[in-house]
């Protein structure tokens, strides 16, 4: 995993990751103690190109964006 950005330890009930996958460069969202406690999109982050990502969670729904899709 390449870790992008995380909040609190990972043992922290309010722990939460942005990160990509290592071989495939997807973007995705890590948030243990959720169902589902992972979203993975299908857009890869590591194509040598800058990149806008950002998740909201209102807490019920999370949402995944990348360069504001």
């Amino acid at each position: 995993f390449n870790i992008l950005v995380s909040s609190d330890p990972k043992e922290s009930s309010r722990h939460w990751e942005i990160y990509s996958y290592s071989g495939t460069g997807n973007l995705s969202v890590y948030m243990p103690g959720y169902q589902p406690s992972e979203i993975i999109s299908d857009q890869p982050i590591t194509d040598k190109k800058w990149h806008h990502c950002a998740f909201t969670f209102d807490g019920k729904k999370v949402e995944l964006f990348l360069n504001g899709k």
